[in-house]
């Protein structure tokens, strides 16, 4: 069931980048999104550390964590900061455990 839920929530963000990235419709060129499982959170104080975590990569320009999710959405610059450093960040500076989403070919 969280599966579902998480993947429900990775493809409405893929159909509408505009969440995260104020009322445009696309992300500026050289920026990108993406969602980050990340499990342990389970109150609003525990999204704040993984927030305050990932805003401090250089390179971050948005982040939303939701504890209900289980998920880290991310907006970034892609020459600044890549998806790797953020799941390590949030391994190495907080409590919570992320995982890197799927690649597909």
């Amino acid at each position: 069931m969280r599966k579902i839920a998480f993947l429900s929530l990775v493809l409405l963000v893929l159909a509408s980048p505009a969440v995260l990235a104020g009322e445009k419709s696309e992300l500026p060129e050289g920026q990108a999104m993406t969602a980050i499982e990340v499990t342990g959170m389970s109150c609003g104080s525990c999204c704040t550390k993984v927030e305050t975590a990932v805003a401090e990569l250089d390179g971050v320009v948005k982040v939303k964590a939701d504890y209900d999710k289980g998920v880290a959405m991310v907006v970034y610059e892609m020459e600044k900061v890549d998806v790797d450093q953020i799941v390590e960040t949030i391994n190495t500076k907080t409590s919570f455990k992320a995982k890197a989403p799927e690649k597909t070919s």
